[in-house]
């Protein structure tokens, strides 16, 4: 946010640039003849009908709090998105401003096998396409998206509307383009039972009790006093270990191991404290029996996205305000969810696709007002701004508003990259992880273990990459 005051100024130029380019053809499917001056040109209705030839709106201001159209009004053409979950209220938003356009939303629960199909075959693809943030790793070593970086998009002066490690975690694997922008991002959160805590002594206000249980010898004091209630704290042997190095990927850009560190051996030592104290319930939460937990107070903490009071919501409607949010265990931060919007280069809509998510998620005025409204946690930050006047408590949390502990969180989640190469990473760091855990390994040698095994067994599909994405 710290250039807000002066972007205004830069994205008149850059969008009358962008206009510019759109009408020249350059990239954007356009045809129609270029004006000699973008900016003076009034909107004509000579190019009604034309959807890949929008005539020129003039654009005054990019205020957060605003929105310009850049097209004109009056513009008609068609446009479709492939999304994860209805999103017919972005389509009205979008029809606000341009009655006469016609946007196609398919819902479907599978993505991304579709959209790489479409991807690989050159065709079918969508304008529009709604990307899992935990599955960048299936679009980022692939041609297929327009580089919004680049004219006539010129995203690259947004970024500073956005956590750091989130606008990262949507370019490519070599950082040189950006595939997406960023809807939301969801912190990963404690969720806990604020009337177990209270009967057993423990801070229960939000922020005092996140401070407490950043120190490791306090959690496990209190995993011990609950447990031999018969309530828990954790699920699974291995959760500190997650939860302590939360949001740290397999690989970094260069393809290098990142899970053979200090920390990662601090934090398998943390998961053995807990195993040799039997403190995990080893009850799955999405499970029966974890609803059960849930319902019964035998589950009194549990770790999630933020949007994760909604499921607890769901499973254990009778606990409506006993619960509270507050920060994970051991000072740690991470995201748990996320998505994007990327305009495929297959598109014959471009400027349409564009303004679509230049309207949707690049200001206060639309999608990341009603965000907000609804306890939603937008990565665009000015957003925030909107705290104070539309945040509502969270009856659930017993009142809480979470809105602005939430969008400290997310500034603080660390980047972490997604690879082609994570789904067999993740089966050997889980194999090894358990193995360590059941025998006692010494952390520092299980990690080592674990690392050989990675490159002895990924060592090709790493060298390849590597040659692909010319990474020394």
């Amino acid at each position: 946010m710290k250039k807000r005051a002066s972007i205004s100024l830069i994205l008149i130029l850059v969008l009358t640039m962008a206009l510019a380019a759109c009408s020249g053809g350059s990239g954007l499917g356009t045809g129609t003849p270029e004006p000699a001056d973008p900016k003076a040109e009034a909107p004509s209705n000579d190019n009604k009908g034309q959807t890949d030839a929008p005539p020129a709106q003039e654009v005054v201001t990019a205020d957060p709090n605003n929105f310009v159209p850049a097209l004109a009004t009056d513009t008609q053409g068609e446009v479709t998105v492939w999304a994860a979950w209805p999103l017919e209220s972005w389509i009205g938003m979008f029809n606000s401003q341009y009655p006469n356009v016609k946007v196609n939303l398919v819902v479907m629960d599978e993505i991304e096998g579709k959209l790489k199909t479409a991807l690989a075959a050159g065709s079918g693809a969508p304008d529009i396409a709604f990307l899992d943030g935990g599955l960048m790793g299936n679009y980022n070593t692939v041609d297929g998206f327009e580089d919004l970086l680049l004219p006539p998009y010129n995203a690259g002066i947004y970024e500073d509307f956005f956590p750091p490690s989130v606008w990262q975690r949507f370019k490519s694997l070599d950082g040189q383009k950006l595939i997406s922008i960023a809807t939301d991002t969801a912190p990963a959160v404690t969720f806990y039972r604020v009337d177990i805590l209270e009967e057993n002594g423990f801070p229960t206000d939000p922020a005092e009790l996140g401070e407490y249980i950043a120190n490791a010898d306090n959690f496990i004091n209190m995993a011990k006093t609950l447990q031999a209630q018969g309530k828990y704290l954790i699920q699974w042997d291995t959760e500190p270990l997650s939860i302590y190095t939360f949001g740290i990927g397999f690989f970094n850009r260069k393809l290098e191991w990142q899970r053979n560190t200090p920390q990662f051996a601090d934090g398998l030592d943390l998961s053995k404290r807990f195993k040799q104290e039997k403190l995990a319930s080893n009850i799955d939460f999405w499970s029966d029996e974890g609803t059960q937990a849930l319902a019964s107070g035998k589950t009194a903490m549990t770790f999630l996205g933020n949007w994760g009071v909604d499921e607890i919501r769901n499973k254990a409607p009778d606990t409506e305000g006993k619960w509270r949010a507050t920060h994970l265990p051991f000072g740690a931060y991470g995201g748990w969810g996320g998505a994007s919007l990327g305009i495929t280069t297959q598109s014959k809509n471009k400027p349409l696709a564009w303004e679509f998510i230049r309207l949707i998620l690049l200001n206060n005025v639309f999608a990341n007002k009603e965000n907000i409204q609804y306890g939603g946690t937008p990565a665009f930050l000015p957003a925030y701004d909107l705290l104070e006047s539309v945040e509502t408590p969270n009856v659930f949390l017993g009142g809480q508003k979470t809105g602005k502990m939430y969008m400290e969180m997310i500034q603080k989640i660390p980047e972490s990259i997604s690879t082609p190469l994570d789904v067999k990473a993740q089966e050997i760091w889980d194999k090894g992880i358990q193995e360590a855990l059941e025998k006692n390994i010494d952390s520092k040698t299980a990690l080592q273990n674990i690392q050989d095994e990675v490159e002895r067994v990924l060592g090709p599909d790493i060298a390849a990459l590597k040659q692909q994405l010319g990474i020394q």
